[in-house]
């Protein structure tokens, strides 16, 4: 019931704003704006998985083969 209302209410504000030039613009600002910010979301998101997935690939990668130890700086020459 309670998404009919919402329903009914967001037709009624779509009518009234086809009568209003202002109000269309209006939303269709807010409208870009959640898309945007939707965009922004995911992206965020991707670059979160993937990082948290590069991070076990390489705990993973050091659990099968250790990391090398680093290279001993050789000994100066005497003469």
């Amino acid at each position: 019931m309670e998404h009919q209302m919402i329903a009914v209410l967001v037709d009624a504000e779509r009518v009234a704003a086809a009568r209003d030039p202002y109000q269309q613009h209006r939303r269709d600002a807010l409208a870009a704006r959640d898309r945007a910010r939707a965009l922004r979301a995911r992206t965020q998101w991707r670059r979160r998985a993937r990082a948290i997935l590069a991070r076990g690939i390489r705990r993973l990668a050091e659990a099968v083969e250790p990391p090398r130890a680093p290279c001993a700086v050789p000994a100066s020459d005497p003469c």
